[in-house]
């Protein structure tokens, strides 16, 4: 993915560097959504021989992934974290899994795991922000000798609007391939700059992006679902932000989609 790259390995370093992003500007074939979706199938299918693993929420993102790979014929084994209090997201998942008939690898983690996760390694290893399961999967992945592949998108989700958005880039899809710098993580929605030129030339209507996602993805609508953590751990994730030492930036701002596609388009 060398036309975007991140600085973020350097908060192994130093917990005080802001998250950066830099874009290579090229010129390319403009290709719709859907091409571009299969494009980016086919060349991490080629770019390996490794088995290759899809970490499978249930969200738009993964359905999408999952559903493109079944259906090019690319053998994959799709991988499902089930941690209490996401059991709605998780059902569009097991939906998924039942219709295409796929053998779901499962990794169940209890909350006290993921609180504990996240302090031990997300907060003190790279004074990240986010708590996140992508790490256990690459875990397993690493144990596995694979590959992951991880959704990663550069556009909005949930309630929020299409129009007029600011884009950004999260510092967490990249914990990951800093944890396990000997897997490779394959960042589907921006593994290619034609799917994100796709995707920003799809969003000119006035809706909301789980609207968008619906209508481009053409997929079942489903709301943002964020999972209910218990009162206590939610408690131990809020005093950890409250007073953690440093805090630098963990996005990394693009501009609104014109300013965006200046960025990346070299015309």
């Amino acid at each position: 993915m060398s036309w975007l790259t991140t600085n973020f390995q350097d908060r192994l370093l130093d917990p005080k560097v802001d998250f950066q992003v830099t874009l290579k500007k090229s010129r390319f074939q403009q290709i719709s959504f859907q091409d571009a979706v299969n494009d980016v199938v086919l060349k991490i299918a080629n770019s390996t021989d490794k088995k290759i693993f899809i970490g499978f929420s249930g969200g738009y993102d993964s359905e999408l992934i999952v559903r493109s790979f079944h259906k090019l014929n690319v053998n994959f084994t799709p991988i499902l974290v089930e941690l209490e209090g996401c059991e709605l997201e998780r059902s569009y998942a097991y939906d998924a899994a039942n219709q295409l008939a796929l053998d779901l690898v499962v990794l169940r983690l209890s909350m006290q795991d993921y609180v504990r996760n996240y302090y031990e390694v997300i907060y003190k290893k790279l004074n990240g922000i986010s708590d996140d399961v992508r790490p256990f999967i690459c875990k397993y992945v690493n144990n596995q000798n694979g590959i992951f592949v991880d959704g990663g998108t550069l556009v909005g989700d949930g309630e929020e609007k299409v129009m007029d958005y600011d884009y950004y880039c999260r510092e967490y899809p990249f914990y990951a391939s800093t944890l396990f710098p000997s897997v490779k993580v394959y960042n589907f929605f921006f593994h290619t700059p034609q799917i994100v030129f796709s995707m920003l030339n799809e969003a000119n209507i006035d809706e909301t992006w789980a609207e968008y996602k619906e209508r481009v993805f053409k997929l079942r609508y489903r709301p943002k679902m964020r999972g209910t953590i218990d009162e206590k751990f939610q408690d131990v994730f809020d005093k950890i932000r409250m007073f953690r030492k440093h805090r630098p930036n963990s996005k990394f701002y693009f501009g609104k989609k014109e300013q965006f596609i200046d960025l990346i388009l070299e015309k």
